[in-house]
Order: structure tokens, then sequence, then C-alpha cells
């Protein structure tokens, strides 16, 4: 069994830590959601809260797999991670590009991301995953 590196091994805990926070924000919105479907016949925020809630635990579920794939070094979770980090700064520049953020702002939103693409991308840390 290849041993796994320090670095991968907190990655892989950060996105499952991750996962559980958005599955507990998804529980939170279904809360929400309920209540508002009860008082507001499926409009209004509690539809919205509803789709955001199902949003939200699908990606939730999504990480927590993508987690625990990096954990066990599979290559599937090594080209997801790599995809949604991609996306992740496409949209930190597209949010730089237009005014939603600030100069500032788009920069430390990039850091994470572009770290773990440099540790992702490095040989030994890649050839990990097969």
């Amino acid at each position: 069994m290849k041993e796994r590196p320090f670095g991968l091994s907190l990655i892989a805990i950060l996105v499952v830590v991750e996962a559980i926070l958005q599955i507990l924000a998804a529980l939170a919105l279904f809360g929400l959601s309920l209540a508002g479907i009860f008082t507001i016949v499926y409009a209004g925020p509690g539809l919205v809260a509803l789709m955001l809630g199902i949003i939200a635990l699908i990606v939730g579920i999504v990480e927590l797999a993508v987690g625990m794939g990096l954990w066990s070094m599979e290559k599937w979770a090594w080209v997801v991670t790599i995809i949604v980090v991609w996306i992740d700064l496409i949209f930190d520049i597209i949010g730089g590009i237009a005014g939603t953020m600030t100069f500032s702002s788009t920069l430390i939103s990039m850091i994470i991301p572009v770290i773990v693409l440099i540790y992702l991308y490095q040989g030994n840390i890649r050839k990990l995953f097969g």
C-alpha cells in the first residue's frame, strides 16, 4: 500500500470537513424550506430554500465521496478535485473581472485553490493516483 503524504491527508480531511458543513447547511435549509412551504404553498422563500437545500446536499455528498477518494488515493478523486479547483479559480477570476469582488478579495480567494493545484500537480503526488 502506498504511503499517503501529510499534504494529501490534510487536503482530504479538509474536503471531508467541508462536506460535513455543506450537509449540515443543507439540513438547515430543509428546515427553513419545510417551515416556508407550509406557510407559502410551493412558492416564494420556502421553495427557494428547498432547492438550495437539495443542491447543498448533493454538493456535500459529492464532496464527502471526493474526500474519501483522496484519502484512499483514487484516480477519479484526483481528477474531480482538479476539475472543481479549476472551476473555483475561473469563478474567482470572473468575480474579479465583473466587479462582484474586490481585487484583493479575488487574490485572497485564489490562494488556497492555487496551492492545492500546485500540490496535486507535483509529479510524486500525481503518481500516487496512478
